[in-house]
């Protein structure tokens, strides 16, 4: 890998326990890129994705850990976390917001920084069903 990728210490959530592992990304002309490195006991997981936004190219590397029951350790895993489609433009999808059932967004939050409470991790599915829920609980289609 090339010097231009920003390195982030991450946790992987499996088989009951938590492993460290090594998130990198990377912005080019045209794409976001996200690289996941984890040791789980005897098994190496390496995944990649590149997408035109952090936050997607998160999903796409989360769809996959789904299917293995893993969960990575940030906010941009969390159930109640999503960014705006501004912040996907303008931050490219590197910050999002806590959302809160009937509350407008406000609570601004890094998508790679560390979520330290497991019972906040969900799968891709169920946050997208919470994203949904709250933009019912404020009204907005």
């Amino acid at each position: 890998m090339s010097n231009d990728w920003t390195e982030y210490e991450v946790l992987l959530y499996a088989n009951e326990r938590l492993f460290s592992g090594t998130l990198k990304t990377k912005v080019s002309s045209n794409s976001c890129s996200i690289f996941l490195s984890v040791d789980i006991e005897v098994k190496k997981i390496e995944l990649d994705s590149s997408c035109d936004d952090f936050f997607n190219a998160l999903i796409s590397i989360r769809k996959t850990l789904d299917k293995e029951n893993y969960m990575l350790c940030c906010n941009g895993s969390r159930r109640d976390f999503y960014p705006s489609n501004m912040s996907l433009q303008m931050s490219k999808g590197k910050v999002g917001y806590l959302l809160e059932l009937g509350k407008r967004a406000s609570n601004k939050s890094r998508t790679l920084d560390s979520c330290k409470s497991l019972e906040h991790l969900s799968t891709v599915g169920a946050q997208l069903a919470f994203f949904e829920k709250w933009k019912e609980s404020i009204g907005t289609l």
